[in-house]
């Protein structure tokens, strides 16, 4: 699990998350409030989906300047599916394995991200790294 999590409020602007994707080579960022309660995540698949990656070059200004008014909020899946931090890892991999997503926040007993559990993680694990 990462611990340290680049994460964004609701009210950032999509265009904010694609560039920390971008320079942070992220592919999963929470969505956290003020108290750093978990209410929702973004991964790059989800700006896929809308089409405000860069996977066409050609497309990238169009695709600014469409997410320039729109916020994280309108694009987050809310009530991500999550893990307790001492839950085995075991039923991580189950989890993802049933799912359709590839991170996992963790969040503690009052909802507050406490890190991030990837499907990357657990195979550095499980090759020893």
């Amino acid at each position: 699990m990462a611990s340290t999590v680049v994460s964004l409020s609701p009210s950032h602007r999509v265009w904010e998350a694609r560039e920390l994707f971008k320079s942070c080579h992220l592919h999963h960022l929470p969505v956290i409030d003020e108290e750093r309660r978990l209410v929702g995540i973004v991964s790059h698949t989800d700006l896929y989906r809308v089409g405000l990656d860069e996977t066409f070059p050609e497309d990238a200004p169009k695709a600014r300047a469409a997410a320039n008014n729109r916020t994280v909020s309108k694009l987050m899946r809310r009530e991500p599916v999550t893990i307790a931090p001492d839950a085995p890892l075991e039923l991580a991999v189950s989890i993802l394995a049933e799912g359709a997503f590839h991170a996992l926040p963790v969040v503690n007993e009052e909802d507050i991200l406490v890190g991030i559990l990837t499907t990357s993680d657990i195979l550095r694990r499980l090759l020893g790294y």
